[in-house]
């Protein structure tokens, strides 16, 4: 039976996914308020989400607005099932997964701002 893990991101989703691929189940939490949200957790490889912040903050009719979402996107982009979507994006399945770790880390970098200089004293 595989692991389970715990962790917030998408991106974090991808990593682990591809450093873990069959290992541990994922379960991404915080960071999914949309069917899109979940669409790109489940693409990455999260078998499932969850919605506990996403629903508290909306009610229980968020869960059908995400579920219609999600279904519309997933049709959208030609998968009928969780299972034929979930982990297409990984890093596994990437053609050069170190280009795309590569121009994930320059995104990372053009997207740096400095710290205000007066930051340090609040810390």
């Amino acid at each position: 039976m595989a692991k389970q893990i715990t962790i917030d991101g998408n991106e974090a989703v991808a990593r682990v996914a591809y450093a873990l691929s069959e290992v541990i189940a994922i379960y991404p939490t915080g960071g999914v308020h949309s069917g899109d949200d979940a669409a790109k957790a489940i693409l990455c490889g999260a078998h499932t989400v969850q919605l506990a912040s996403s629903l508290l903050a909306h009610g229980p009719d968020q869960l059908k607005k995400i579920l219609s979402e999600l279904r519309t996107r997933l049709d959208g982009i030609g998968y009928r099932t969780l299972a034929e979507a979930r982990g297409v994006l990984s890093l596994e399945k990437a053609p050069d997964p170190h280009a795309w770790e590569r121009l994930n880390y320059a995104r990372l970098l053009k997207s740096w701002q400095p710290q205000p200089e007066n930051l340090n004293r609040f810390l």
